[in-house]
């Protein structure tokens, strides 16, 4: 659509040219044209002015949402249910405890999942994990340095990987008992108990919080944990080998006091099965 600058120069110039040629009449018809032209383009220009909102200033990186990756990351210590947690060493929430996370980079990270995995190997340095993406949450008010976006991650980690000695600044806190957190992170460690709860029943994700060899004793007492209910230790065998969830791997525990017990392992990546390991 024309602007009403150009509609006025265009009949501006048609006016003069027929000025120039001496036809009175072209002359007045012109003048009416123009005016009509002119209410026309005003017109029109407000209408989009009331239907479009400004948006001239979302190329100003200070409008632009806040994009980031936060990660709940989870274990299991003294027979509990953790999550890390760190402190923010600025504002906002300077002191608080919050979930690792950070900016995504668009130069250089591939999606959400790798922003994720980067930032994680940053701030923990951790190897292998189990990862999957929790949901998003989004909106005006989560961070008081304006709209903003974050992109949560589950993670589950065993215990023996996560090297927190001399690291005031880290802490695994109880999942039913944690302290104030920053933005709208309570929610997030909520929404991922839940996730791993839910989904716990009915898959091999428990066994993640473990070491990559296990005894059948230990991996009953993973899923306990995360259900927050007793398993029968015969049932839940059976189900594991109907399921063809573990295999034993040849080797045994070590201990002088007790009788060795075979150590298992997962014959293959975490998946879901149609039936629960949970219950009697």
């Amino acid at each position: 659509m024309p602007s009403v600058r150009s509609s006025a120069l265009e009949m501006e110039s048609a006016l003069a040219r027929a000025a120039d040629s001496g036809a009175a009449a072209p002359v007045l018809v012109l003048a009416l044209e123009l005016a009509l032209a002119l209410v026309l383009a005003l017109a029109l220009d407000m209408l989009d002015k009331l239907d479009m909102p400004d948006h001239a200033d979302e190329t100003d990186p200070d409008r632009r949402p806040l994009c980031t990756v936060d990660a709940v990351i989870m274990t299991i210590e003294d027979e509990r249910l953790r999550v890390l947690l760190h402190r923010r060493p600025r504002a906002p929430y300077d002191g608080a405890w919050a979930l690792p996370g950070g900016w995504i980079h668009a130069d250089e990270d591939a999606d959400t999942q790798g922003a994720m995995q980067r930032v994680i190997k940053d701030k923990t340095g951790l190897p292998g994990y189990y990862l999957e993406q929790l949901r998003t949450y989004s909106g005006p008010v989560r961070d008081p340095r304006g709209w903003s976006v974050s992109v949560a991650h589950l993670a589950l980690v065993p215990r023996a990987d996560l090297a927190l000695e001399d690291r005031p600044d880290v802490t695994l806190a109880d999942v039913d008992a944690l302290p104030p957190l920053a933005f709208d992170h309570d929610a997030i460690v909520a929404d991922g108990v839940e996730r791993l709860r839910g989904k716990g029943a009915y898959s091999s994700l428990p066994a993640a919080l473990l070491g990559e060899e296990f005894t059948l004793s230990e991996l009953k007492r993973a899923y306990e944990i995360v259900l927050g209910n007793a398993i029968d230790l015969s049932s839940f065998k059976r189900k594991l080998i109907q399921l063809d969830m573990i295999e034993e791997s040849g080797k045994k525990t070590k201990s002088g006091s007790k009788r060795p017990a075979m150590l298992y392992r997962l014959t293959g990546p975490a998946r879901t099965f149609n039936r629960s390991l949970g219950g009697q």
